[in-house]
């Protein structure tokens, strides 16, 4: 057991539950709408005893975590800043909560131009995050968005030349290259205020004051312009250096191609 004293004593405490898979389906009819996320849900208060004294009076479970029905579960940004201002809001000695969600995202297959009611595929993944601090009086959220692991490349358009050249160097300059790469993107909204809230079974989280477009209340749209712009940017920009934050994914041009039949190999003619 751990105790305080004059040399030790604990700092900083947070704790919570980790990589929790939602999955829900909503039916309107034969249109069916779907959402898969990775949530993240942790806690910051009055909960040094529970390390120093092995007290686990002031522990909430981890899956009272997320024992959490909303309305708002077909929008991250919402659903996030409903369940972190629940958990604020409901445990007098909870300060703050830390919401992470990671949405996975899925697409409507296309069938002859039209989207298929029930049919879905993989198209990436995108991060929503929350966390509400400052007290009960006064819960401020702060929410910040992105994207992750956008795969993108382009067949010409980047080049690496010009680059100091010593001795050492072997690498052979460029002027056309395919480029490709792994995007994360991240944007943060304004800080705002939102009202408290404790109700499970008939849940009362109000809107907050901050509702308008552009707002975290808005998520989606807010999405789908920041990765229009992000993929526009990239296709769009002749890239004339590796000065680039990202991963980099490399596809290796040849002079000739071959063709395996059987035990024989025969050489492309495209």
């Amino acid at each position: 057991m751990s105790t305080e004293t004059a040399a030790t004593y604990l700092s900083h405490a947070r704790y919570g539950k980790d990589i929790i898979r939602v999955f829900r389906v909503v039916r309107e009819d034969k249109w069916h709408t779907i959402v898969e996320y990775n949530v993240t849900a942790l806690l910051e208060g009055d909960i040094d005893v529970s390390y120093t004294h092995a007290d686990n009076s002031v522990v909430v479970a981890t899956d009272s975590n997320l024992a959490k029905t909303s309305p708002h579960i077909l929008h991250p940004e919402r659903f996030a800043l409903h369940l972190g201002t629940y958990l604020v809001s409901k445990y007098k000695h909870i300060h703050k909560a830390f919401i992470t969600i990671e949405q996975l995202r899925w697409k409507r297959i296309d069938v002859k131009g039209q989207e298929h009611s029930h049919a879905f595929w993989r198209d990436g993944e995108e991060k929503r995050k929350i966390d509400a601090t400052k007290g009960k009086d006064k819960i401020v959220a702060n929410v910040s968005a992105g994207i992750t692991d956008l795969l993108v490349l382009k067949s010409t358009g980047s080049a690496f030349e010009g680059f100091v050249r010593d001795e050492h160097t072997t690498l052979v300059e460029v002027d056309d290259r395919i480029f490709s790469t792994s995007i994360d993107l991240k944007y943060t909204y304004s800080p705002f205020s939102i009202s408290q809230d404790t109700s499970v079974d008939a849940p009362k989280f109000a809107k907050p004051d901050v509702c308008g477009p552009g707002s975290p209340w808005d998520g989606e749209t807010v999405a789908v312009k920041a990765r229009t712009a992000t993929l526009e940017i990239f296709a769009q920009d002749e890239s004339a250096s590796v000065q680039v934050r990202g991963r980099f994914l490399w596809y290796i041009p040849c002079v000739a191609c071959f063709l395996r039949s059987g035990s024989e190999y025969e050489q492309c003619t495209d």
